[in-house]
């Protein structure tokens, strides 16, 4: 998979190549304007295939420029992300998380989960997620 550097960097050649094929059109259609006298059909027909191709570049344009906003937008998600994934935790913050919650086994499944002491407290019934059975 590709990184989203990698990403903006593919994007951004791509765009360059586009606009190539962008300038290589129109010096076409500057070429073969100098001939449009001469042989009528085959000019018009060129015309309507490179003014069907310009129509794909520009499209080509649109959808690089939208990867690219998307690519910058999904960059400052991840980037949030791992700020709020990698953010310090305190030993206090630690044991305060560990203290509530206790690990019970499910006597039917015999799978171990981490509950809330106030949601064991607070309620008789907690159904096991994976066995749908009363852990209490």
């Amino acid at each position: 998979m590709l990184s989203s550097k990698e990403l903006s960097i593919f994007a951004i050649k791509g765009s360059d190549k586009v606009k190539n094929i962008d300038r290589k059109i129109q010096e076409l259609y500057q070429f073969l304007d100098q001939y449009k006298g001469e042989n009528k059909e085959f000019f018009e027909l060129t015309t309507s295939i490179l003014q069907c191709l310009k129509d794909e570049v520009t499209e080509m344009k649109e959808n690089i420029s939208n990867v690219n906003k998307n690519i910058s937008y999904l960059n400052a998600d991840i980037s949030e992300l791992q700020d709020q994934l990698f953010e310090e935790v305190s030993v206090e913050d630690l044991e305060d998380i560990e203290d509530s919650y206790d690990e019970l086994e499910c006597k039917n499944c015999g799978k171990k989960l981490y509950v809330e002491v106030e949601a064991i407290k607070n309620n008789k019934v907690l159904l096991c997620p994976n066995c749908n059975q009363n852990l209490l």
